[in-house]
């Protein structure tokens, strides 16, 4: 799962240039949002889905195996 490369696409796409810039639109802070930028897995769900939901980003869940 790469989902850095959706919310970059995602952030050119609303004329979003920093994460700095997403961070203070989403609330969520800008270590958190860097982190997701560089595709860090160990980040909160919670934050991702946040992040996503502002750039108009669908998560879909599946179970491993199944896509």
């Amino acid at each position: 799962m790469n989902f850095a490369q959706v919310l970059k696409k995602a952030m050119v796409d609303k004329n979003i240039d920093t994460a700095k810039a997403l961070s203070e639109a989403t609330g969520v802070s800008s270590y958190i949002t860097r982190r997701l930028l560089r595709n860090d897995k160990t980040c909160c769900l919670n934050d991702l889905k946040i992040t996503a939901d502002y750039l108009g980003v669908t998560i879909k869940f599946f179970k491993l195996g199944e896509e």
